[in-house]
């Protein structure tokens, strides 16, 4: 019966190497698996009837085994792993930089497989994907040149959704990529043009019926010619439905929301006057005792 489990094993192995020359990395992983299972079975019974003439054998197949596995996790990796990056992504994007982590995602600049395009990928964390689902019905309504745009939403082979990249404005030499990042105080007339953009965006935004409920320095990325792009809308609220989703930062956060009331489109201009009073005076206001941005 050993015997014939590692014929099993050994007929098993050669259809794994005709999958990895055929890139089917998922069937091969699968065969991989049976074979370590059976490879399992035959060393117990072995142990069991304390038949130690294949032992040599055994290790051959185990060697071969994890040679094959790490054959198909190089492949998957390509020229070397992003920190995060799923490899069952590999095939179809490849990772160039991690970009962020928040508390419901990750987020990953890639080259996509079928045409080379540089695009964002934020993948769910578990028991978040509803979110990512929801960002991507918001987003493909929407078609500013002030909101970053989605190219698509994908459940296989793992949740994750297409984003514009934005490559970000160079100020000194260095890369400014969001709004949180540019030095402050700003500018007052470069403020005034950025703040009447993203106001742009979001009135367009208020026309089609969504609330974006987020508005702060992080979710306003730059293009290399200072223009905005509003991010994240994973908590926006679409149309007169009342969402579910909470989460707000509140430091930007409108007195509605603080007091978990209703919200609207005053919602998100208050937001951006904290946006504004901040770019201008390069700290936040004090809600509390509130001075004008003069002094």
């Amino acid at each position: 019966r050993i015997l014939s489990y590692i014929r099993e094993i050994e007929s098993i192995l050669e259809e794994v190497d005709k999958l990895i020359n055929n890139e089917s990395y998922t069937g091969a992983r699968e065969n991989l698996d049976n074979a370590e299972n059976l490879l399992k079975t035959a060393e117990r019974m072995a142990g069991e009837f304390k038949i130690g003439t294949f032992s040599e054998k055994f290790i051959n197949l185990r060697n071969e085994i994890t040679s094959k596995n790490n054959i198909i996790i190089k492949r998957l990796l390509g020229d070397g792993p992003i920190e995060g990056f799923p490899i069952e992504l590999n095939k179809k994007y490849k990772a160039l930089e991690k970009l962020g982590t928040t508390h419901l995602s990750k987020v990953f600049k890639v080259e996509r497989s079928r045409d080379d395009k540089i695009i964002v990928i934020k993948i769910p964390k578990e028991g978040e994907e509803h979110l990512i689902k929801r960002e991507y019905e918001i987003l493909k309504k929407l078609s500013h040149q002030y909101i970053i745009k989605t190219y698509g939403y994908y459940e296989e082979p793992i949740p994750h959704i297409e984003l514009e990249y934005v490559e970000g404005y160079k100020l000194d030499g260095k890369l400014i990529e969001s709004l949180k990042d540019y030095p402050k105080p700003m500018d007052e007339k470069e403020a005034v043009k950025l703040i009447i953009k993203i106001a742009e965006g979001l009135a367009y935004a208020h026309s089609m019926k969504i609330i974006h409920k987020d508005i702060k320095p992080s979710n306003i990325l730059l293009t290399p010619d200072l223009n905005p792009k509003i991010i994240d809308f994973n908590i926006s609220k679409s149309g007169d439905k009342t969402t579910t989703v909470k989460g707000f930062t509140k430091e930007y956060a409108s007195p509605e929301q603080i007091r978990g009331e209703k919200t609207d489109e005053r919602t998100d201009i208050y937001s951006l006057g904290v946006v504004f009073y901040e770019l201008l005076t390069g700290r936040l206001p004090d809600k509390y005792n509130p001075k004008p941005p003069s002094q």
